[in-house]
């Protein structure tokens, strides 16, 4: 029979402004792997964001930051 596993939906990035979803199996591979790709997105960002696009990438990276604790 099958086993099944937990996925967890983790954003990636190429650092060349292309960034996808794909699943990662491991908690902590998943969460430190969108954090780099959300601190990649700010770099590349900075000057071509709203002023509520930047607030909801800050949010999210506070958020998933905060499950370190």
């Amino acid at each position: 029979s099958k086993k099944r596993e937990f996925g967890f939906i983790t954003l990636f990035t190429d650092s060349h402004g292309n960034y996808w979803f794909k699943v990662s199996r491991g908690f902590s591979t998943a969460l430190n792997e969108s954090l780099a790709s959300l601190e990649n997105l700010i770099d590349e960002t900075t000057n071509n964001l709203s002023i509520e696009q930047k607030e909801k990438v800050n949010i999210l990276y506070r958020l998933l930051n905060s499950l370190y604790e």
